[in-house]
């Protein structure tokens, strides 16, 4: 399910939704009429009702995001919500919650309130500004009819920096194998950034663009990096593509423990990785504003990695990094 979390996370971008930690993002499968009345002003109160304790019981907040989809039909929509309240089991007076909000959630029909007779739980939640998007598909295969995803830091950020070609994707997906994490890559958010501007992804577009978020919009640019991290065995996150003291120094602010491996291949490696890969190697890529602190990350990380490297020493040194200071319970 973390490829539909950050599909919700994407579409919050593209839409100018607010994201922040710790809110969560919800999708809900809401079959018609309910979804029209959603859409119409008629409906402000979604309820959910369940036999045990499970999503949005207790998962949702206030001004959080809920994404709307038919049965077997894309995300057509978003609401926010303005209030929530829940009930369990003894407060759970399902008379009373129908006198006082059947109209609000358009379950005037006695049929509705009889077959919730035998829930223990139930969330009303007061929805407010219902807005249409563009069509997000999605591919989601189980049946659950509300699904959650809290955005927030991860306990550990593994951050790769290194030069053009010298092999950072490649090491952030072998350290993610290892460690059964999820891998992001700063370019991510400018291909998001790229899609909205109305831009050709290519590595020209990517490099202005990530200039423009560091001068502009580096918090937004930050935050969507590390809250695109949904599902995971372990609480770690790995994050390729890091080229700018000040982006290590926020994390460094913000979360608990941050791990940075620069990749420092022999330059003659690099070059040919380049050529392999992009048919000619072009100087400008080491003259471009993304590229200038390089030497700098270097004297900064807490692991180098080259040509020499051996992976059995890397992933001890990372093992030692990750039990330093306090314990983390990873799965390897």
């Amino acid at each position: 399910m973390g490829n539909i979390g950050n599909d919700l996370l994407k579409t919050c971008y593209i839409n100018d939704i607010k994201i922040k930690k710790d809110m969560s993002l919800h999708l809900a499968i809401v079959n018609q009429p309910f979804l029209k009345y959603i859409m119409n002003g008629e409906k402000t109160i979604e309820s959910r009702f369940s036999v045990n304790k499970c999503a949005p019981y207790k998962k949702i907040n206030k001004d959080d995001v809920i994404f709307l989809k038919d049965s077997g039909k894309p995300i057509t929509a978003y609401t926010i919500v303005k209030d929530v309240k829940f009930f369990e089991n003894d407060e759970l007076n399902l008379e009373s919650i129908k006198n006082q909000y059947a109209h609000q959630i358009c379950a005037e029909n006695e049929s509705f309130w009889l077959e919730r007779k035998d829930k223990n739980y139930a969330s009303l939640i007061w929805i407010t500004r219902p807005k249409l998007i563009n069509n997000v598909f999605i591919e989601k295969k189980d049946k659950r009819g509300w699904v959650n995803f809290q955005l927030k830091y991860p306990q550990t950020l593994i951050l790769i920096s290194g030069k053009i070609g010298s092999g950072k994707t490649y090491w952030a997906e072998k350290i993610a194998q290892h460690y059964i994490c999820n891998k992001n890559s700063f370019s991510d958010f400018l291909k998001m950034w790229c899609i909205k501007s109305g831009l050709e992804i290519n590595r020209e577009n990517l490099q202005k663009s990530g200039e423009l978020c560091i001068e502009n919009n580096f918090t937004e640019f930050m935050e969507y990096t590390v809250l695109n991290n949904f599902n995971t065995i372990n609480d770690i996150l790995i994050v390729d593509g890091l080229r700018h003291v000040k982006v290590l120094e926020y994390y460094q602010k913000n979360i608990k423990k941050v791990i940075h491996i620069n990749i420092n291949l022999n330059e003659d490696i690099r070059i040919h990785n380049i050529e392999i890969r992009d048919g000619v190697f072009n100087k400008s890529y080491d003259n471009s504003f993304v590229e200038k602190e390089s030497s700098e990350l270097r004297k900064q990380a807490d692991i180098i990695i080259n040509e020499n490297s051996n992976e059995d020493d890397i992933f001890k040194k990372i093992d030692n990094l990750l039990k330093k200071e306090f314990q983390i319970s990873f799965k390897i």
